[in-house]
């Protein structure tokens, strides 16, 4: 094991967080430093390692999240759960930990998938479970997915299709993205509800094919 050890300051801009940070996580137990003789705070090369996601904490769990767009998408979440307890099985694999949220993909701000995020910041994910690519993030999956790499975390995929079935969610935040847009680009927002009325008769098409079957 190597002795390195690193000031706070230099422990900071290893991984890129500020001084005020490494104070913030040392006082709520997250990343406690290590404490000289002198009561001088320190990190050491294996915090760093463990930070990267290089070494997996010993407590580091292996969880799934889901997430429907609304609470009342009861049997999505069920089904999500029932998807990915049948896949860790096949692994031999046991859920430790449940993250759920009911909340657009396009809301970054959901409160378990920051929760999420965070632990996998901290080194205390082994191994995520989704049911699909988008029931974390509608856009910029590679991202997150290179996020969770670079901190240890693998990620096991149910199904490796890029979209959800689930057609009216789609349409839900495709509707969310033309309001989005609407009031920041003139001429989207000219036309934005002759696009409303259309992607709504696209919605009304699918739930009068839906009622035909």
């Amino acid at each position: 094991m190597s002795d390195e050890t690193y000031k706070p300051h230099e422990f900071a801009a290893l991984i890129g967080k500020s001084v005020l940070t490494l104070q913030r996580w040392d006082r709520q137990g997250r990343l406690v430093a290590q404490r000289s003789s002198t009561n001088r705070r320190y990190y050491t090369k294996q915090q760093y390692l463990e930070y990267k996601g290089v070494h997996a904490l010993e407590n580091s769990s292996i969880v799934a999240y889901c997430r429907a767009s609304c609470a009342l998408q009861v049997d999505d979440i069920q089904l999500q759960q029932q998807l990915i307890n049948n896949y860790a099985k096949t692994c031999s694999l046991e859920i430790t930990h449940w993250y759920v949220d009911h909340n657009s993909s396009l809301n970054y701000q959901r409160e378990q998938f920051n929760q999420l995020l965070e632990q996998i910041e901290m080194g205390k994910v082994k191994i995520l479970f989704l049911a699909h690519k988008d029931r974390l993030v509608r856009f910029g999956y590679e991202w997150f997915a290179n996020f969770c790499n670079r901190h240890g975390t693998k990620i096991k995929l149910v199904n490796h299709s890029e979209w959800t079935p689930d057609k009216h969610e789609l349409i839900n935040e495709l509707k969310l993205i033309v309001n989005m847009f609407g009031g920041k680009v003139t001429e989207l927002n000219i036309h934005k509800e002759r696009i409303l009325q259309i992607i709504n008769q696209v919605e009304n098409m699918l739930d009068n094919a839906a009622e035909q079957l």
